[in-house]
């Protein structure tokens, strides 16, 4: 299945040129038994649309499009068999333009037309698509697991020499405690190295030696990190000391530690390692959220609110945007220069007529990409009320024309 984000690149370049796109998205149940739920849900949508392809407001190539998307949408879910967990559907059959997304998590049922594809629910799957590694080790055994798409697979073991027991004393009287507690010690120590090894191999392939004459002499391309964020596991007690050995590049990659409550219930270790990575997610977006608060205040490379980061996408100044996901807001667009509007009929940069749009917020959102810019979705108890948008700037604002 192609990556997401090659979707929403391709998305993001098709232009309608002012004939209408129509964006559908739609959960696919696990069950194949819930098929026909699916069925009914997606042409519940569609019937919404029956009104727009007869609206005579619209020009006559846009009513025909938007009714032979209409077949078109309620085709495809009688004959597609989709993957859970979502769908996200792209039609504009006056350009022969249709793209199917199969989504990793549950979007919203929803369906919108307007001249660009409706990427934001697109935007948020993105947000989540980092690749965990879950470290589960005692003092001579460590698992790896991969955690990807709410999914978790044991990839591979590293087993090391242990003593039986750290209260063997060995001989008839005893006398050798400090020894054998001695022998214990460096041993988890070799452990942990080992695992450190393996750990900096999967987050760092660019540091082996062999990968830098690669690159640097023959040319070839750095290897891609396997993984994105740690989180380590410790089997009770017995992995005391490992968080010690850490390096600090590796320290920087770690979401948190939990205690395993078994090494063989992988149902158990989700759930921990989702309470993890969800803190993790919460404190990252509260941080970002919380910095631009703190530089819009003195002044700096920050601003709030939808207005200022309307204006702010239209000079290309964004770096990062942050939102809500229930962000969204009606508006305008000029199609010439891309400025982007809460209301008005002509650009007051241009002067050239606006296309009116449902979601400014989604068009706000796909300026950015274009621009090389992030967008980051932020859960409802992070931000403020009323200061998302927010976002980080790449230079000064330019004053507002007019």
């Amino acid at each position: 299945m192609i990556a997401v984000q090659d979707h929403l690149n391709h998305l993001l370049e098709f232009r309608s040129d002012d004939v209408p796109v129509v964006s559908l998205y739609a959960v696919v149940p696990v069950d194949p038994k819930d098929q026909a739920g699916l069925r009914s849900r997606v042409n519940g949508l569609l019937d919404e649309l029956d009104p727009l392809a007869e609206d005579e407001s619209l020009s006559r190539a846009a009513r025909l499009s938007i009714r032979d998307d209409i077949e078109r949408l309620r085709r495809a879910v009688l004959e597609e068999h989709w993957k859970p967990h979502g769908i996200g559907l792209f039609s504009c059959s006056a350009r022969d333009f249709y793209e199917a997304v199969e989504l990793p998590r549950e979007p919203r049922d929803r369906i919108l037309v307007d001249a660009t594809p409706w990427v934001r629910p697109m935007t948020v799957m993105r947000d989540k698509a980092y690749r965990a590694c879950v470290v589960v080790l005692d003092r001579a055994r460590a698992s790896f697991w991969k955690y990807e798409n709410d999914a978790l697979v044991e990839s591979n073991e590293l087993q090391d020499r242990a003593l039986r027991t750290d209260d063997f004393t060995g001989g008839r009287w005893g006398g050798r405690e400090n020894a054998t507690h001695h022998t214990v010690e460096n041993l988890a120590k070799e452990h942990f190295r080992r695992v450190i090894d393996r750990l900096e191999q999967l987050f760092f392939p660019d540091l082996d030696h062999e990968a830098q004459y690669q690159s640097v002499v023959e040319g070839k391309p750095a290897p891609e990190p396997a993984y994105d964020v740690l989180v380590v596991a410790e089997h009770g007690n017995e992995a005391s000391g490992f968080l010690d050995e850490l390096p600090d590049r590796l320290r920087q990659k770690l979401a948190g530690t939990f205690t395993d409550p078994a090494l063989n219930d992988r149902g158990a270790l989700k759930a921990r390692a989702d309470m993890v990575l969800e803190q993790w997610e919460r404190d990252q977006e509260r941080q970002q959220f919380e910095h631009v608060l703190e530089v819009e205040a003195m002044g700096g490379f920050g601003v709030t609110g939808l207005r200022k980061c309307l204006w702010a996408a239209s000079s290309k100044a964004i770096d990062t945007l942050l939102l809500q996901e229930q962000d969204e807001a009606p508006g305008v667009v000029c199609d010439v220069c891309g400025w982007l509007g809460e209301s008005g009929d002509t650009c007051p940069v241009t002067g050239d007529s606006l296309r009116h749009t449902p979601d400014i917020v989604d068009e706000m959102v796909q300026s950015v990409l274009r621009d090389s810019g992030d967008v980051r979705t932020l859960e409802e108890s992070v931000a403020a009320e009323g200061r998302t948008p927010a976002a980080h700037l790449r230079f000064p604002l330019p004053p507002e024309p007019g």
